[in-house]
């Protein structure tokens, strides 16, 4: 009758406004089932909800267990790393190292200070022209919004 027309509608509302995502079709097809009593349907939709509940809670638990099993085995890689790390470079800064095959190399050889030293200069002067560039624009604007005031446009 009446009733059963207007859960059609919404069901049908339901479709378009949620279609696409996993809850928009979750949602659709559990308005259907309750608007019919179709026993096969319910059964698939019973079966199919309990089939995507089970695939994310497999994938959310490997994710979990993945992160904290990486986790477990890096921490100890992660408190060694910086100290390894700062030894290796003084000694490449004493002149005793072998590290990468450098051979008593400086550490300017490791890390090329005037190339960075030129880059952040031209960086700078980069940004030196963008503020007059802007600083010249806002002057441009106060003097249009003075005239604008004034009633001179």
């Amino acid at each position: 009758g009446e009733r059963g027309d207007e859960e059609m509608m919404m069901v049908g509302v339901g479709k378009k406004r949620q279609e696409g995502t996993d809850d928009g079709i979750l949602i659709s097809a559990l308005q259907e089932v309750a608007c019919r009593t179709d026993i096969d349907k319910t059964s698939a939709v019973i079966n199919a909800l309990v089939r995507h509940l089970s695939f994310k809670w497999r994938t959310n638990f490997a994710r979990q267990v993945a992160t904290k099993f990486n986790c477990f085995f890096l921490m100890t890689f992660m408190e060694e790393f910086s100290e390894f790390l700062r030894v290796e470079l003084q000694k490449v800064y004493d002149g005793s190292s072998s590290l990468l095959g450098m051979d008593g190399a400086c550490i300017s050889s490791l890390f090329d200070i005037g190339e960075m030293k030129d880059k952040l200069e031209a960086q700078e002067r980069e940004l030196e022209r963008e503020l007059d560039r802007l600083m010249l624009l806002k002057r441009k604007r106060e003097a249009e919004v003075g005239e604008w005031e004034e009633g001179r446009f």
